[in-house]
C-alpha cells in the first residue's frame, strides 16, 4: 500500500514572503524611515511598524505615525534609544510639546512639506501625541521589548471641554471603540475629537487642492 503522494514543494518566494508587504502604507513608511536610522537588525522598526499596522483606520495610523516620529526624533536628539526611554524623558517631551510651533502642510509642496502656522501645538494635538506614544509602548510591552511605559505618568494637557453633542453610534462600533480606547489609554472623547480633526483637515486640504 502506498502512502499519500507528496505535494510539490511550495514556491520559496511564497514561504518567505515578508509580512511587512501586507502592511498599510503608513506602517511600511514608518518602518523604512526607522530602518534608515537604526538599521534592519534593530527591533524598533519592526515593532513600530507592527503597531501602526494594527491600527484599523488610516485616520488613526497617520496621526499616530506622525506622533511617533516626533517622539523618536526627540529621544534620538537626547541620545536615548526609544526602547530604553524612561519616564523622565517622556515628561520632558510632554513639556517640550507645549512650546513646539504648530505647522501646516505646504500647498503644492512635496509630500510631507510643512511650514510654520503661527502659535504652538493645540492642547488636543499634544494630548493625541502623548496618547499615541503610550499606545506604542503598550504594544512594545506586549512584544516584551520594554519593561514599562514611560508615558504612564506623563503630564497630559488640559483639553477644553466643548459643549455636549449627541450622535447615534451603532452599539458594536461604540463598544469596540471603548475597548480600544482603554487599551490605548485614551478617552472615547479624545478618539472622537481626533477623528473629527482629521476629517476636517482632509476636507480643508481637498478644498485647497481644488482652489
Amino acid at each position: 500500500m502506498t502512502g499519500p503522494a507528496r505535494r510539490p514543494p511550495a514556491d520559496i518566494s511564497t514561504v518567505r514572503q515578508d509580512p511587512c508587504d501586507s502592511w498599510p502604507d503608513e506602517a511600511r513608511a514608518l518602518t523604512d524611515h526607522l530602518v534608515g536610522i537604526y538599521g534592519d537588525h534593530d527591533p524598533l522598526p519592526t515593532i513600530a511598524g507592527e503597531w501602526i499596522a494594527r491600527q484599523k483606520s488610516a485616520r488613526t495610523r497617520s496621526p499616530y505615525s506622525r506622533a511617533f516620529r516626533r517622539w523618536e526624533e526627540y529621544a534620538r536628539s537626547a541620545g536615548i534609544h526609544p526602547l530604553e526611554a524612561r519616564s523622565t524623558l517622556a515628561e520632558s517631551f510632554a513639556a517640550a510639546l507645549k512650546a513646539e510651533p504648530a505647522r501646516v502642510r505646504v500647498k503644492g509642496g512635496h509630500r510631507g512639506e510643512t511650514a510654520p502656522a503661527g502659535g504652538t501645538l493645540s492642547a488636543s494635538t499634544q494630548a493625541q501625541t502623548l496618547a499615541a506614544c503610550s499606545s506604542f509602548y503598550s504594544h512594545a510591552l506586549g512584544a516584551q521589548a520594554v519593561a514599562a511605559d514611560p508615558f504612564t505618568d506623563a503630564t497630559r494637557p488640559k483639553v477644553t471641554q466643548p459643549s455636549r453633542r449627541t450622535v447615534r453610534v451603532p452599539r458594536k462600533l461604540w463598544d469596540e471603540a471603548v475597548e480600544k480606547a482603554k487599551r490605548d489609554r485614551r478617552t472615547v472623547n479624545d478618539v472622537v475629537v481626533a477623528a473629527l480633526e482629521d476629517y476636517v483637515s482632509a476636507v480643508n486640504r481637498a478644498k485647497q487642492e481644488h482652489s
